[in-house]
């Protein structure tokens, strides 16, 4: 799910939300919360570079922002060199895991300190052009 949503919504995205993309997605009995902050190889190609919790109760979305807060500083420092892959999955696997029961809308995507908003997977272009506009 994630590769291809990510491609056809973020991957050519400008103006990204200061703190990183967050976003919280049930399905399938497990909930998933996850940061995308943008990235770039070394050609140029633009990326979302994104890490994920996956649990079967994660809290709500104010509930995450400390993680989220750890993680987008993890992505952001090794999107610019600061952290070799396997140091980046070491401090990710350090952090404590969210914990909690929230509930809420199937798909809620957010800005760091922002409300969640609400959207389809299948049609959130609204959604993010908002939060894109804001940063």
């Amino acid at each position: 799910f994630w590769d291809a949503w990510a491609a056809r919504n973020l991957a050519r995205r400008t103006g990204w939300p200061e703190g990183g993309l967050r976003l919280r997605l049930q399905s399938g009995g497990k909930v998933a919360a996850g940061v995308a902050v943008p990235g770039a190889d070394r050609v140029g190609r633009r990326f979302p570079l994104a890490a994920f919790v996956i649990a079967p109760m994660l809290p709500a979305p104010d509930g995450l922002e400390v993680w989220g807060n750890a993680v987008a500083a993890l992505l952001v420092s090794a999107g610019k060199g600061g952290i070799d892959p396997e140091a980046l999955l070491d401090q990710l696997e350090a952090l404590p895991p969210p914990t909690g029961d929230g509930q809420g809308a199937m798909m809620q995507l957010w800005q760091a300190g922002g409300p969640p908003q609400p959207c389809d997977p299948a049609d959130c272009d609204a959604v993010l052009q908002t939060l894109f506009s804001c940063s």
